[in-house]
């Protein structure tokens, strides 16, 4: 539970200091056990961002 919270924490920071007015955390899961399936079938952990902006932001670069 300590490491998904220090991973939120350092994702709210990170994005806090970049483009705080167009991109947002909107919803996230440390523990997906049977709720959102991926692609693959697998219960992984998400992050959802949301982009409040009417424009394009490019996530070239960008990595957790």
């Amino acid at each position: 539970m300590a490491k998904q919270l220090h991973l939120f924490a350092l994702c709210i920071f990170i994005l806090s200091q970049t483009v705080s007015a167009q991109l947002v955390i909107n919803e996230y899961s440390c523990s997906n056990r049977n709720i959102i399936a991926d692609n693959y079938g697998d219960y992984e952990d998400y992050i959802e961002l949301y982009n409040n902006s009417g424009g394009s932001v490019d996530l070239n670069g960008w990595y957790l």
